[in-house]
């Protein structure tokens, strides 16, 4: 348990007021180039009036002084902002309390904090969003075979008892529209588990396509499926499945040759494997979070990490394992602490995120 004399920096030290100096420069070159264009833009319109384009070219360097006045503050308050980092220690309580997160009632989950197992006995379900064809203007190509993909998931979860809801070829706004049923739909509070599929054409790791235009995965699907947002779903598994290319690059692979364990040397046997085989990716926030860390102590990831592997050693525990257990500990053990309660920072938490090849 840290005290609050502890001085807690969350990556503000240098990394965010580095952002912030960043965002300034980068908001003066905006207003330099915006207000070359509007004079050069008055120039080329003879039918402007004068006092119109004074009055466009005035207003620009007020709004970049404001954006710069902005930044100015907020760096001054990221420097000042020091928050305590604290063991999260919650107190044993009857399930339907009052939240102390904005005074809405906590959800109930079906699994205690210390378990390492999700408890899905009960109604489980599948939403497939299979996107085959687009319209002209995306110039993407149909997507033969996503049929037969839809095909096997409908029979491979069937089978397994989860109920399947499929979703051809919908544009953006009907795949949010999904998304909102799930949250409002009195049958989600029932679900043990939720699978989403998403098969479609994709431009990079977040961005996918719709019938008729690109929408981001984690913010289309994913935030509408967050504790916060979802409370139904809240301690619940969420499996969100994607299949769509990132961008263009192939991958040829790499030849190896399997090792004879009794000379340590080539055996002749030789397979491919990709480029980026064999990563274990282990992030200390999700995307766009702030990751926390303690002068004193260290960081919640690399600490929790390391005390993993040591117990891992003992417990002779799978690596996957000792990740997955050190993921847990930051996300369910720590949390944040401010001296003012009012503050922007105060009870906040962090999610690892792994990748793994």
């Amino acid at each position: 348990m840290y005290s609050n004399n502890d001085f807690y920096q969350h990556q503000f030290d240098g990394d965010i007021i580095d952002e912030v100096q960043m965002s300034r420069k980068d908001t003066i070159k905006q207003i330099t180039m915006a207000t070359r264009d509007t004079i050069k833009a008055a120039k080329e319109n003879s039918k402007a009036a004068p006092t119109a384009v004074e009055d466009a070219i005035d207003a620009i360097p007020m709004a970049g002084k404001d954006n710069i006045n902005a930044l100015s503050t907020s760096a001054k308050d990221i420097t000042m902002a020091a928050p305590t980092a604290v063991d999260a220690n919650p107190v044993e309580v009857d399930a339907n309390v009052f939240s102390s997160l904005g005074g809405s009632i906590a959800p109930i989950v079906p699994s205690d904090k210390d378990s390492l197992d999700y408890n899905i006995t009960g109604l489980k379900k599948v939403i497939i969003f299979n996107n085959t064809t687009f319209k002209p203007g995306l110039l993407l190509t149909e997507r033969k075979g996503g049929v037969e993909d839809e095909k096997s998931i409908k029979t491979t979860f069937n089978s397994l008892q989860w109920n399947v809801e499929t979703h051809r070829d919908l544009n953006a706004r009907e795949i949010r529209h999904v998304m909102q049923n799930l949250q409002t739909s009195p049958e989600t509070e029932k679900l043990a588990a939720l699978a989403i599929f998403i098969l479609s054409h994709g431009k990079n790791n977040k961005i996918v396509f719709a019938k008729d235009s690109k929408y981001r995965v984690d913010k289309v699907v994913m935030s509408a499926l967050t504790a916060d947002n979802c409370p139904q779903l809240a301690g619940k598994p969420k499996l969100v499945i994607v299949h769509a290319c990132n961008r263009k690059r192939k991958d040829t692979g790499v030849e190896v040759i399997v090792m004879d364990p009794n000379t340590n040397q080539g055996s002749g046997n030789t397979y491919t494997i990709p480029k980026f085989a064999d990563f274990l990716i282990l992030r200390s926030s999700f995307w766009k979070h702030y990751s926390y860390r303690c002068p004193r102590t260290g960081s919640w990831l690399v600490q929790a990490l390391c005390n993993t592997i040591k117990q891992s050693t003992e417990d002779n525990l799978s690596l996957m394992t000792a990740v997955l257990k050190t993921s847990r500990s930051v996300a369910l053990d720590k949390e944040v602490r401010m001296d003012e309660p009012t503050h922007r920072l105060h009870q906040t938490k962090q999610m690892p995120l792994l990748f793994s090849t």
